[in-house]
């Protein structure tokens, strides 16, 4: 765990042992962020994908830069369709860790293959065409663009809802219930299929209700009839009257030829007209779907041109999450950079802030707050700083430490070339260090461009003790 502002180590105490800056409060956020994490991760281990994605979204409001929890969500939206979502996780979490970081490795893998992008461009141009064909009550077109969703992406959680919606609409129960089983394979814990679901169980309720009223209605006895209490007593003998032989023969001769009349006149008749109407219903069912695929066929020509706008859009809306990405990563240096620069100062070491400051680069697109300190702190370090690192490197010269000395007032020169204080101990720095070639060349510059100074005098001693 680092210290929010100045990059340092954080330990068990509730103060940064660098910057002295209160981290208590810091250190519970972060610890709140976790535990989010972790429990979205324990959802996501049991496929309860609804609950992890809640509790992963709970983790990134209290830390944006939680960069397992926002990777592991991108990861949850991409199994459940949501792709461009997914993208749009993994390009923040790119941006805001630049190194060991997974979500390289995943938008590499889409990148890496031009028929992936191709196919999340076609699924969210179908799903939008689905919907425009509920919107203009063209349930079956809707029904065929949702199943077609569904060939690219088995596990398209939206559109497999929206199919089981469109199949309770036509009162096709039991697909629907059969789409709603593969959303909860897929989202253990989805509350839009478990409430499809809870109401298709009260519709078979009421349909079992109803199928078992209507029985008993058919076994009770109508009303208005009354049982004869002596009907199962009393026996009642058949009559029958005895005829003559020719009598059953002819009778059965006529009912043969009203059997036969009545086939011609009553049942071929309605048997053709039987057909007929099967024969127009089924002409009309062919033109209905003939007339789909026409409107299906003339937004497909329709759609081309928007399928390719729309794949070159979301293509420059994932360059520019990169771009935009770069940008804050940049940025983001520059200010841990300036971090690390007030780290410094707070600890006194005036040479590392100031070689740390003379890296910063304040060109390019930066915050007015950014930009306000850094010229704050590189106007102070122009004066004071530069007074500081010369009195502290003159008394490392006096101390003997002529190597550090050396070092710190080279970046006094950096920072002011003119320093004849400076140029003189630097010389010395030079001639104690056995490097008379270089320490003359300073001397030479004390003696051409401050002869009036008080330390030209040591100087030209020890130019005359060189033979220079």
């Amino acid at each position: 765990m680092k210290c929010y502002w100045c990059g340092g180590p954080l330990d068990s105490h509730d103060k940064c042992p660098r910057c002295g800056q209160e981290v208590a409060l810091y250190k519970k956020i972060l610890r709140i962020s976790n535990s989010c994490y972790n429990r979205g991760l324990e959802f996501a281990k049991v496929r309860n994908l609804s609950s992890a994605i809640f509790w992963l979204q709970r983790s990134l409001k209290w830390n944006k830069n939680n960069t397992p929890a926002r990777n592991l969500l991108g990861v949850i939206y991409y199994e459940i369709g949501d792709a461009a979502d997914a993208l749009e996780e993994w390009t923040i979490s790119a941006s805001l860790q630049r190194e060991d970081n997974e979500a390289f490795h995943y938008l590499s893998l889409i990148s890496a293959r031009q028929a992936r992008v191709d196919n999340i461009t076609k699924v969210i141009h179908k799903y939008n065409l689905a919907l425009s064909y509920i919107h203009e009550d063209s349930e079956d077109l809707a029904i065929l663009q949702a199943k077609q969703i569904l060939n690219r992406n088995a596990h398209h959680v939206k559109a497999h809802l929206l199919l089981a919606l469109l199949y309770m609409k036509k009162q096709s129960y039991a697909k629907a219930e059969r789409v709603l089983r593969k959303v909860l394979r897929i989202d253990a814990g989805n509350v839009t299929a478990l409430r499809y679901l809870s109401e298709l169980q009260e519709v078979a309720k009421q349909k079992k209700l109803r199928a078992q009223k209507k029985k008993q209605e058919l076994i009770l006895p109508q009303s208005g009839e009354e049982e004869s209490p002596y009907q199962d007593d009393v026996l009642i003998p058949a009559y029958r009257e005895t005829t003559g032989s020719w009598r059953v023969v002819f009778l059965m001769v006529m009912g043969v030829l009203i059997g036969i009349v009545s086939t011609f006149f009553l049942i071929f008749p309605a048997r053709e007209r039987s057909l007929r109407e099967e024969a127009n219903a089924a002409q009309k069912e062919y033109f209905a779907s003939l007339n789909q695929l026409r409107q299906e066929v003339e937004h497909l020509e329709g759609g081309a041109d928007a399928w390719k706008q729309e794949k070159e859009a979301l293509l420059a809306q994932i360059e520019t999450y990169v771009q935009a990405g770069a940008e804050q990563k940049e940025e983001m240096e520059k200010f841990d950079q300036l971090l690390t620069v007030y780290g410094y100062k707070f600890a006194g070491d005036d040479f590392h802030a100031m070689e740390t400051l003379k890296q910063i680069d304040p060109q390019g697109e930066l915050s007015e707050q950014f930009l306000s300190s850094y010229q704050a702190l590189v106007a102070e370090y122009s004066t004071e700083g530069v007074n500081r690192l010369c009195s502290s490197s003159i008394t490392l010269c006096a101390q003997g430490q002529f190597e550090t000395a050396r070092d710190h007032l080279l970046m006094v020169l950096e920072w002011n070339g003119n320093y004849p204080e400076a140029i003189y101990h630097l010389g010395l720095c030079y001639w104690n260090l056995s490097d008379q070639k270089t320490a003359v060349t300073y001397f030479n510059r004390m003696v051409t461009e401050y002869p009036d100074h008080e330390l030209t005098v040591e100087v030209q001693k020890l130019l005359a003790q060189a033979g220079q």
